[in-house]
């Protein structure tokens, strides 16, 4: 059956454009978990958890998934099936295109492919950020999800006539129908110019695509509220931090690594190291984490507010409840007094 549609929740969609604006210089990307819903038209990839994953190798154009990682976000998976009490499984992959278009290259259409060898309904999402529209200069998200299918075979349903649904900078605002539901599938007006780049840059990956056998099929993205017992995605941006600072610690560790003939790195270069370092964590400090400090100071004071008003409701529901009980019990007293009297009196013997 073929996917017609991904459901992700808003706390996961937050956390992935979180981790796509975290670099503008090379792709970063993570696995999408949750479960595959079957219907009569289709399956829906539910997605309701995330794991961001570190990168292997920093690189503009492309990034690469470990058998160990993709083992460890497995566990994950189980482990919030027998948390939540319900399937919880690897759905799918995101990554970001940071300065370039939303559309696969020829290397994620195969990576895609390769993919859904293992599992006809993985799915994957792009996150293209960093973008200016040349018209007014703003700051352009988009978000795209797609699959892979061969192109020397009959195009599945889901692939014929489908618009592209790539949407929206920062959080959309269109909706589907549902005021909890956000639909991507319509895209916001662009430029003559940028339209006409990304035409001809899908056309470029089209090319190559036909070229391997393999098109992508874009798949309709819905946000929607994250589940009442869902797992608490906020601590993954905590993670996101570790992970980020651990890459930098990585990066260097290998730069200290010394030369052919040399039993430890030279002195000038372990002071550009540091230097380096340094900057990086002063960077990731100013630019991440602060940012996510206020960030989550505020939805905890969101949060105290509402638990204030709901104690607030609570208390005021308590007392009603406890008056209509007791206008209940006076009711009954009554009527069966009433009752009494009017029941005729037994005679005397």
């Amino acid at each position: 059956m073929s996917l017609k549609r991904v459901d992700i929740s808003s706390d996961v969609y937050f956390v992935c454009l979180s981790h796509a604006l975290t670099t503008e210089i090379e792709e970063v990307m993570g696995l999408l978990l949750g479960d595959i819903e079957e219907t009569a038209s289709g399956s829906v990839s539910h997605v309701t958890a995330v794991s961001v994953l570190a990168r292997l190798d920093k690189r503009k154009d492309r990034v690469e998934i470990s058998a160990e990682q993709l083992a460890a976000a497995t566990q994950e998976a189980e482990k919030l099936s027998e948390a939540l009490g319900k399937r919880t499984r690897v759905v799918g992959w995101y990554h970001s295109h940071p300065h370039i278009t939303v559309f696969p290259s020829r290397v994620d259409v195969e990576t895609q492919a390769s993919y859904q060898m293992l599992d006809r309904g993985f799915v994957g999402l792009i996150f293209s950020c960093f973008n200016k529209d040349p018209a007014d200069t703003s700051d352009r998200v988009q978000v795209l999800g797609f699959q892979s299918y061969d192109s020397r075979r009959p195009a599945p349903p889901s692939a014929r006539g489908h618009s592209r649904n790539s949407s929206t900078s920062g959080m959309p605002s269109s909706s589907s129908g549902r005021r909890d539901v956000i639909n991507l599938d319509d895209s916001p007006p662009h430029s003559q110019s940028s339209l006409d780049a990304e035409l001809e840059n899908a056309m470029d990956i089209s090319g190559n695509e036909a070229q391997a056998g393999f098109e992508h099929i874009e798949i309709p993205i819905q946000i929607v509220p994250p589940p009442r017992n869902g797992p608490n995605l906020l601590e993954k941006l905590v993670d996101l931090q570790r992970i980020l600072a651990g890459e930098e610690q990585a990066a260097y560790f290998a730069s200290l690594v010394p030369p052919t003939g040399y039993d430890e790195a030279l002195p000038v270069v372990k002071r550009h190291s540091a230097a380096v370092f340094e900057k990086a964590l002063c960077r990731l400090f100013e630019l991440q984490q602060v940012p996510l400090m206020l960030a989550l100071d505020q939805r905890l004071s969101e949060a105290t507010q509402q638990i204030e008003l709901l104690e607030k409701e609570k208390a005021y529901l308590k007392k009603k409840l406890k008056k209509r009980r007791a206008i209940h019990v006076t009711d009954a007293e009554a009527h069966s007094d009433h009752e009494m009297a009017d029941s005729p009196a037994s005679p005397d013997y």
